[in-house]
């Protein structure tokens, strides 16, 4: 479910605390019962001050504590190397690519303590030339959707090359890497699902072979989606060895899309990648252009549709997977509806 609350978690820093508490309160009785001196009254006085500041020391964001995740070193392979929050809110969040730094950058678009309880949607780009962590795991499932440019990835000992419209599943478990040789940057959306807390994710690997590891490189096939008002292609689902998400790619043309108000049991993502869609929310009516991520938690009411010139295109995210007898959409009939 998505989260109701997005403050950021603090970081304690417990051995300060416990420092503090142990001075605040041993102190004055050091230098009540002693005969007091200058130099007893300046150490009980800088006593007092540190076990104050020890108490009252406030905690270390999360924001601030994922900015810092930039400053490790780049083939550590512990947290996610330059990765840091995004600063928007809402609904609809759009990713602006040109105030990315020239270097290996993602954005957390929605994660845990920023709207999504059940998984991390992070928005990453790769300029030419550049690696991303060594070769390493995680103890949950990743995803790869290649946006544009090219990936290479190494899943166990097998390489490849992986262009747009193409998502990578990593398993649970499996050694991976990614980089760029090409000559332009390349950009992907990064599912990890469930999730962990980042500067615990990742663990150094050595290369082992993955059976079948071709099978986790899925491009779209366009045959699907020709001309069709709505078409949809499954990427990953529970058939496939995702157990946790579901990941499709949507097209719709002009005038199609969801006439009816709907909800579903599950948290859904739609982020977009070509055209413009209209999304109404309850009965807040909004717009997501490329690049564009929109948040519907599960139990919210909300349609979608492309009344634009050109196909619309979507990547979506299902977390977690509907049960296979659940229903997939309930509808519901709106007051709106009823006046017509």
């Amino acid at each position: 479910m998505l989260a109701a609350n997005l403050e950021s978690v603090g970081v304690p820093n417990t051995g300060v605390v416990l420092v503090g508490f142990v001075l605040l309160v041993f102190t004055p009785r050091i230098c009540v019962e002693n005969t007091m001196t200058a130099p007893k009254v300046l150490v009980c006085l800088g006593s007092l001050l540190l076990a104050s500041l020890g108490v009252w020391e406030p905690r270390v964001s999360s924001s601030v504590y994922l900015a810092q995740l930039k400053t490790a070193a780049p083939q550590s392979g512990a947290g996610i190397q330059g990765v840091q929050p995004t600063k928007a809110t809402g609904f609809v969040r759009h990713v602006d690519v040109a105030t990315f730094p020239n270097e290996f950058h993602g954005e957390i678009m929605a994660g845990p303590d920023s709207g999504a309880e059940n998984c991390y949607l992070i928005y990453t780009r790769v300029p030419p030339g550049v690696h991303g962590p060594a070769l390493h795991t995680h103890s949950v499932d990743q995803f790869y959707f290649v946006l544009s440019g090219t990936m290479n990835v190494q899943l166990g000992e097998d390489k490849f090359v992986v262009g747009p419209e193409t998502l990578v599943f990593i398993p649970a478990g499996t050694p991976h890497m990614n980089w760029n040789s090409g000559s332009v940057s390349e950009t992907y959306l990064e599912i990890i699902v469930p999730p962990l807390p980042l500067e615990s994710l990742a663990q150094s690997a050595t290369a082992r072979k993955v059976p079948n590891a071709k099978d986790f490189i899925r491009p779209v096939k366009r045959e699907p989606f020709q001309g069709q008002g709505f078409a949809a292609q499954w990427l990953a689902r529970q058939s496939t060895g995702s157990e946790h998400a579901a990941v499709r790619e949507d097209e719709l043309q002009q005038g199609s899309g969801s006439t009816n108000l709907h909800f579903n049991a599950f948290d859904q993502f739609f982020f977009v990648t070509d055209g413009k869609i209209n999304v109404e929310l309850g009965f807040r009516h909004l717009q997501a252009e490329a690049n564009t991520l929109v948040l519907v938690p599960a139990g919210m009411v909300h349609r979608i549709w492309n009344d634009g010139p050109a196909v619309e295109r979507h990547i979506t995210i299902l977390v977690p997977e509907r049960q296979p007898l659940e229903k997939f959409e309930y509808p519901v009939e709106s007051f709106q509806e009823q006046a017509r």
